[in-house]
Parts: C-alpha cells; sequence; structure tokens
C-alpha cells in the first residue's frame, strides 16, 4: 500500500473519532483506517459534497486522498445516490 494513502487512511480514522461519537470503538476506527474508500466509489475524478447543504464539486484529479474526509461521494447523481458521510 502507498504510504502517504495509509496516513491518509489514518487521519481520515482519527478524525472521525473526534467528529461522530459511535466511532469512538477502536474496532470501526481500525475499520477506517484499513479500508480503501476508492474501491468503493468509482474511478475518480470524483463529485464531491462536502456539506449537505453545499454544491458538489468535482475533484481536479484522481488523487485517492480527496476521499480521506468526512464527505459524501458521488457514486450515481442521476439516482441521488451517494458513498455516505460517515459522521452523517
Amino acid at each position: 500500500m502507498d504510504d502517504t494513502l495509509a496516513v491518509a487512511r489514518r487521519w481520515y480514522a482519527e478524525d472521525l473519532r473526534y467528529k461522530t461519537p459511535v466511532l469512538r470503538n477502536p474496532q470501526l476506527i481500525e475499520a477506517f483506517a484499513f479500508v480503501p474508500r476508492e474501491q468503493f466509489v468509482g474511478h475518480g475524478p470524483w463529485r464531491i459534497i462536502s456539506d449537505p447543504y453545499n454544491e458538489a464539486f468535482l475533484t481536479p484529479d484522481t488523487d485517492p486522498r480527496w476521499l480521506y474526509h468526512d464527505v459524501l461521494v458521488t457514486i450515481d447523481a442521476s439516482r441521488n445516490l451517494n458513498n455516505g458521510m460517515p459522521s452523517f
């Protein structure tokens, strides 16, 4: 695994620990740190919604680090289908 992605995943998991009380479970934190989110959202660039009240934006590239934030990632915009915002 690419070290930069491992660092991004760990940061993402630790950040979620403080945003979402239910994610204070150590096993859940480890799962978020280990499982590659990019395997569940298709190939980038990705349409990302950083806040449910703001407009989506398209990532400028296919760097998976865009996915390691507490954001919604669009899977199919026509069906309003997203990969969930973990804290939501």
